[in-house]
């Protein structure tokens, strides 16, 4: 929840982040579109990480020491 601060400045009465969203739909009790959003983020994220893993030079990436 440290970001929500910043994010609230940042959010108008058109647009939302989704924190703000969040915070918004747990406030009114709406657990089920909470669970939908995380798991939309959740499969963003994994999507984006494993889209970068495949890039050459940015995956796998092992360190000499």
């Amino acid at each position: 929840m440290r970001e929500l601060s910043a994010a609230i400045i940042l959010f108008t009465s058109e647009t939302k982040v989704i924190s703000v969203l969040i915070y918004d739909l747990n406030e009114s009790g709406d657990l089920g579109a909470i669970s939908v959003i995380g798991i939309g983020m959740l499969i963003i994220t994994f999507a984006v990480v494993i889209a970068v893993n495949r890039i050459p030079g940015f995956g796998n990436v092992r360190f000499r020491t």
